[in-house]
């Protein structure tokens, strides 16, 4: 079992648009895709079954990555395109991204390529009416050397507040309410760097992808991290252990 973690370099800093630029719908522009919440999605413009949806980077950075997760998609088992492209000369494919149509995710992870502009395609017949898109997580897939410890925590986190009237009336505001869940890994000495890494992503409230089980990718696209915290520093080392704690889409 491999453990690992896709956290986005380029989508929540840079720029979302489509290709056409008219495909879309009113309320369902493609800068939604920047929203880390999954039910504010991208569609196409009616009657339109493909997009080609292209992400800039902030000042036309190059930018490496070698891993890419969608979320929020809507495409059949039947659909006959989504892939990765990326632009040099011209838009060049980068790989086929795993789908789970049961509950519209995608994944991959590739050699490492270099680019300021990359491309969604994505292209069903079978749709009924649009493509659909909600979260784009691109960037690195950093894959961990050991497992984490045994035994793992749930919670729920409900954004919702009470309170209650002078007379006595309870009000009510209803927010969000989040499934967390949360695993532990101990010392790594081996993996500082790129633990590191994760924290300065997570410091920035970019979302990141928990890559479980390697050989598992559908039960693997459940998680998705929006909150992390970290254990204390000790000597020698990075981090004594790293409690990581994310949201599941299920």
């Amino acid at each position: 079992m491999t453990n690992g973690f896709i956290y986005d370099k380029i989508v929540r800093q840079g720029e979302v648009t489509v290709s056409p630029a008219e495909n879309y719908q009113v309320g369902y522009e493609p800068s939604k895709i920047k929203n880390i919440w999954i039910d504010y999605v991208y569609r196409s413009a009616a009657g339109t079954k493909n997009a080609n949806i292209d992400i800039e980077a902030k000042d036309s950075a190059e930018i490496t990555t070698t891993g890419c997760a969608l979320y929020g998609l809507n495409l059949t088992s039947s659909y006959t395109t989504l892939k990765l492209q990326r632009y040099t000369t011209g838009w060049v494919d980068v790989c086929d991204l795993y789908y789970d149509a049961d509950n519209g995710r995608a994944l991959g992870w590739f050699s490492q390529v270099s680019a300021s502009e990359y491309r969604i395609v994505m292209n069903d017949p079978n749709v009924a009416s649009y493509v659909q898109l909600g979260v784009i997580i691109l960037g690195d897939f950093i894959e961990i050397s050991r497992g984490y410890e045994y035994g793992a925590t749930s919670d729920l986190d409900d954004s919702s507040s009470h309170r209650y009237s002078k007379d006595g009336h309870l009000n009510v505001a209803v927010g969000r309410e989040i499934e967390l869940q949360a695993v532990t890994y101990e010392v790594m000495p081996a993996d500082e760097a790129k633990l590191e890494t994760i924290y300065k992503a997570v410091r920035k409230r970019y979302p990141l992808v928990f890559i479980e089980d390697s050989a598992q990718l559908t039960e693997t696209m459940k998680y998705i991290i929006f909150q992390t915290r970290f254990g204390r520093k000790i000597p020698g080392y990075l981090f004594k252990n790293i409690t990581l704690s994310w949201m599941r889409l299920d």
